[in-house]
């Protein structure tokens, strides 16, 4: 869960980070409820953005979820393995899992095979994240909040 959080919080925050500044926050009709939430429809319309802004910020999005989980997914790894072993069990639950890895190899242990990780995760998010958009809006478009 919390993976995913950091993912889809990095991929809207990138996409905001990325899309151009309205033109005029200024406006007098923005006082009255009715123009304000037209605006915000027609402003919402036109801040599709260019779907390489939203195929970058899906790779980096993919990145920063991995980067954040994958040590807990080593020793997840490592525990399931252990356990193919009964009575020769290495671990005796997460904590001592992690405590052991790191003695043994610092925090380069819990990031190995990132490298092959990232290499899936930035297409997959590259393409699924932008697909959500899509799908969001296309949705958005037939069905009532």
């Amino acid at each position: 869960m919390f993976g995913r959080g950091v993912y889809m919080c990095t991929y809207e925050g990138l996409k905001r980070v990325m899309r151009p500044p309205p033109s005029s926050s200024a406006d007098p009709l923005l006082l009255f409820p009715p123009l304000l939430q037209q605006q915000q429809q027609q402003q919402q319309q036109m801040q599709l953005q260019p779907l390489y802004q939203r195929i970058v910020a899906g790779a980096l999005a993919g990145i920063s979820g991995w980067l954040v989980i994958y040590p807990l997914d080593v020793i997840k790894s490592r525990l399931q393995a252990d356990a193919l072993a009964p009575g020769q069990n290495k671990y005796a639950n997460m904590s001592d899992c992690f405590r052991v890895s790191y003695r043994q190899g610092g925090m380069r242990s819990l990031y190995s095979g990132l490298g092959f990780t990232l290499l899936r995760a930035v297409p997959v998010a590259s393409v699924i994240l932008p697909c959500y958009d899509a799908t969001y809006y296309l949705l958005s478009q037939y069905v009532d909040e």
